[in-house]
């Protein structure tokens, strides 16, 4: 119990990102981490997409509602 209180206490929100890419490695570190983290009723719904492309990324942002304070 002490330790998730520590995971707990020790979360922070991110708003501003560093422009360095994720290795390769790391990503599958975090999917792997994402396919077993618990989803409701086992149903494994999560989609991940990762892109590093600037255009796709531009394209993906322009998705978003501009009211969305992201």
């Amino acid at each position: 119990m002490n330790e998730f209180m520590e995971l707990v206490r020790g979360r922070r929100t991110v708003r501003d990102y560093d422009s360095r890419e994720v290795p390769d490695g790391v990503l599958k570190e975090l999917f792997e981490a994402a396919r077993w983290a618990p989803s409701w009723a086992n149903s494994q719904c999560l989609e991940l997409v990762v892109t590093r492309d600037e255009k796709t990324k531009r394209k993906l942002q322009d998705t978003v509602s501009e009211t969305n304070p992201a």
